[in-house]
């Protein structure tokens, strides 16, 4: 497969470009499976699944399938959230992290099939930003098992 490059936007879907970014395009709407004017946050590729993009957006989370062009939409219990990130195991690439705004974090261990809320304790009001949210997810480098996250304003 050739270098493919992506792009997430805010207001304006999801972005790829099979030519090092001379050109871009985005699915189409009515047949690409996602809405055109989406917002999306986050994007996730790992290097055992390539052609396969993840993606956390204000309307749920997507997975895009680059043999057949196309976004499906991944049922979970964020799909009333704004996924903010969203992140794969570097060694594992069915282990899923996803952090939304308000501030909540998920697990899928199955590719996204299941999800677990897992706990975090935060603020759930913010005087500065009103709702806080997940900034990032990053997995540990040496300890596989380890997951840092961060959360603005509260974490």
């Amino acid at each position: 497969m050739d270098v493919t490059a992506y792009a997430a936007s805010i207001g304006h879907s999801i972005w790829f470009s099979y030519d090092l970014g001379e050109s871009w395009n985005r699915a189409a709407t009515p047949t690409g499976g996602i809405y055109n004017e989406s917002r999306c946050w986050s994007l996730s590729v790992h290097q055992e699944r390539q052609g396969e993009v993840l993606a956390g957006t204000d309307i749920g989370v997507y997975r895009w399938n680059y043999l057949h062009e196309h976004w499906s939409y991944i049922s979970s219990p964020m799909d009333d959230l704004h996924i903010q990130q969203i992140a794969q195991a570097p060694h594992n690439p069915d282990i899923i992290f996803a952090g939304t705004r308000p501030a909540e974090i998920f697990r899928s261990l199955d590719f996204g099939k299941t999800w677990d809320r897992c706990r975090v304790e935060s603020s759930s009001e913010c005087w500065f930003i009103n709702t806080p949210r997940v900034t990032s997810i990053q997995f540990d480098p040496v300890e596989l098992e380890t997951v840092w996250v961060t959360i603005e304003i509260d974490g």
